[in-house]
């Protein structure tokens, strides 16, 4: 009878950590519960990672690249809504994956790395030419900050139509509502253009409370 292999490859066992976070979430991983799924002592886990810490950063980096995977066939055609949609469906289809990145790729900067590629292919945008770099980096902060918002409604089951049509609306509307208020000069609520929308809406609707 063939006896279990007793050294696993970095690619096994970090698989295994991989798919235990996946099913169990991040308070799983342990050295002992993928020993455990490989059916072995957890020797051969420290013998493919010298430490936890190199085994959790695995995990962390393949979260990162499935979410870049869907980033990459959210397939608007427009690059900057696919950095939404792709960090949307990820939550919605890995949303344990989701909770470890963000509650652990935070704390290890693993995220806030990733954040900044993003930004970094948003910049060199040729499609955003047209918007000066200090607003596109504001862009990219408000819709980063929208997109982990309603990921974080996904994985939490507080979003009622979460298809991808759905998803890609949402965030197509919400992304022209941000970057037109930010290309007019409405973002900053103390400046002219600010002040001179809101004067105009305010009388629009006196007039149209008087008719």
């Amino acid at each position: 009878m063939a006896t279990k292999p007793t050294v696993f490859s970095r690619e096994i066992v970090g698989g295994a950590a991989l798919d235990l976070v996946r099913e169990l979430g991040w308070q799983a991983l342990s050295a002992r519960t993928v020993a455990s799924r490989l059916g072995s002592s957890v020797g051969p886990i420290y013998s493919a990672f010298t430490s936890m810490e190199g085994l959790q950063s695995f995990v962390l980096d393949e979260a990162t690249n499935i979410l870049d995977a869907c980033i990459a066939r959210a397939g608007s055609g427009k690059r900057f809504l696919d950095m939404g949609i792709g960090l949307a469906i990820f939550a919605r289809d890995e949303p344990l994956l989701y909770r470890a990145l963000l509650e652990n790729g935070g704390s290890t900067g693993r995220l806030e790395g990733y954040k900044q590629e993003l930004l970094a292919r948003f910049s060199t945008d040729g499609s955003w030419s047209f918007v000066d770099q200090k607003y596109r980096a504001r862009l990219f902060e408000r819709m980063w900050l929208f997109s982990l918002g309603l990921a974080s409604a996904l994985v939490h089951g507080y979003a009622t139509d979460t298809s991808d049509e759905e998803l890609a609306a949402l965030l197509d509307s919400q992304g022209s509502i941000v970057i037109y208020g930010e290309i007019a000069g409405l973002g900053d609520v103390d400046g002219p253009a600010c002040k001179k929308a809101w004067s105009a809406l305010m009388k629009r609707k006196g007039k149209h409370e008087q008719d």
